[in-house]
């Protein structure tokens, strides 16, 4: 019996570094839906940005057709 608590503990060791892989998996997924997040809204304010310059620019050649 006394030949298997190495095999033993070895076992209980890489369980627990499964376990903790496992517990943080979770916290990298959170980490990068909050990136894609952040992407989408950087992304959304680029093109309210871009909006308002195509609208400035109408506005300026409505004005030079006047």
């Amino acid at each position: 019996m006394t030949q298997y608590l190495p095999l033993i503990a070895e076992e209980l060791h890489v369980m627990t570094q499964y376990l903790l892989l496992t517990a943080e998996y979770p916290h990298v997924m959170t980490q990068y839906l909050l990136l894609t997040a952040e992407e989408l809204h950087v992304m959304t304010q680029y093109r309210l940005v871009t909006a308002e310059k195509l609208h400035v620019l109408t506005q300026d050649l409505l004005l030079m057709a006047e």
